[in-house]
């Protein structure tokens, strides 16, 4: 069981979400409209203490190479610059590509950059190419979609989040530790998730966090998911037709091999969802991380369609092609996209507006 936060603690952090929520700019989404939000990239100086290292190659091609070719709109929510570990000279200096075609975004005004707590000092610097907000909006006709980084739920990393950082520079890297790209071993973040799954759900809105680096479609968490696919396809494979079961077997494979290989890292497959409620509203997501040890996964709004995507080699593709079906390949690199969820705008803030909790 999640501990819940108390009534009194959700009052507090549900004004100053609020005040997130009301001062953040934002602009209307349409049927053209294509947006991607990636999150916690954690730049470091090129070492080895540098999460981003392992996806140093594949996150800037698959950046140019097809969210900025397709004009797309690129949100950057937190932890991009990993200043509590690193100098913002020496990142700037080991990514300096990557920042050129943050710039090839901005010359189209067709990026933001969400401030999180590992990079909260840009928040005041000069004047950048690039500057950072503290959250942003997508109107979606009548609904909104809340974008933060997610620390925000917790008002210790507002307080100490500069002692958080001398821990991190001179304590915790010297000594090697890593940030963790999914965070299934920590109930503190599930916590700050629990948090802000309430306010989304009192408010009757969207809220797409990163932070916890652990991907979440409609306030599931991808193990949930997988299970939910795999009830679904078995359900549906007694009164498939021949090819269809071919299919279905295949996919029933991959799915499967996910399972075994999350409980290996010891996640509990039979666990119940993250808020333990016996109806999950689908108010929250969360785009991941960029520091994935098999890719990244990311967030993708096109139209009224939003999607939770995975990004990877042909390295990791050659070993599971065969139990997964609907891979994207990047023309040109040996690199690969599949859908991992989707789901209709729609159909999703009906269900939140009819699940929605009463106000308190």
């Amino acid at each position: 069981m999640i501990r819940r936060p108390t009534e009194h603690r959700f009052r507090l952090i549900s004004t100053d979400l609020n005040s997130l929520f009301c001062k953040a700019p934002g602009h209307k989404i349409g049927p053209e409209d294509r947006i991607v939000i990636f999150s916690d990239l954690h730049l470091g100086n090129g070492s080895s203490r540098d999460d981003f290292l392992s996806n140093g190659d594949i996150f800037p091609q698959v950046l140019s190479q097809y969210y900025l070719k397709q004009n797309y709109f690129l949100i950057l929510n937190g932890d991009v610059e990993e200043l509590q570990k690193f100098s913002l000279h020496d990142i700037l200096e080991k990514w300096q590509t990557l920042f050129d075609i943050f710039t090839a975004f901005q010359s189209r005004n067709s990026i933001i950059k969400i401030i999180g707590n590992h990079d909260y000092d840009l928040l005041l610097a000069p004047e950048q190419p690039v500057p950072h907000i503290p959250a942003y909006r997508l109107h979606y006709g009548e609904e909104d979609l809340f974008i933060l980084h997610g620390h925000q739920a917790s008002p210790t990393y507002s307080r100490y989040n500069t002692l958080f950082g001398y821990f991190l520079r001179y304590i915790a890297t010297p000594l090697g530790f890593r940030n963790i790209s999914v965070s299934h071993d920590s109930e503190r973040k599930k916590y700050y998730e629990s948090m802000l799954y309430d306010y989304s759900s009192s408010r009757g809105i969207i809220s797409i966090m990163g932070h916890t680096h652990r991907p979440l479609f409609e306030s599931l968490s991808k193990m949930d998911t997988l299970k939910y696919q795999l009830e679904n396809l078995l359900r549906e494979y007694p009164t498939a037709k021949a090819g269809r079961r071919e299919e279905i077997a295949k996919e029933v494979l991959g799915i499967r091999h996910d399972l075994i290989s999350y409980r290996k890292k010891g996640q509990n497959a039979n666990q119940g969802n993250i808020y333990s409620r016996d109806v999950v509203i689908p108010c929250l997501f969360n785009s991941g991380c960029a520091i994935g040890r098999r890719g990244f996964t990311g967030i993708e709004i096109t139209g009224n369609m939003i999607s939770l995507v995975h990004w990877f080699d042909s390295d990791y593709a050659s070993r599971h092609m065969s139990e997964y079906k609907n891979f994207q390949p990047l023309k040109g690199t040996p690199y690969l996209k599949r859908v991992i969820k989707e789901d209709n705008l729609d159909y999703i803030f009906a269900r939140i507006k009819l699940l929605k909790k009463p106000d308190p």
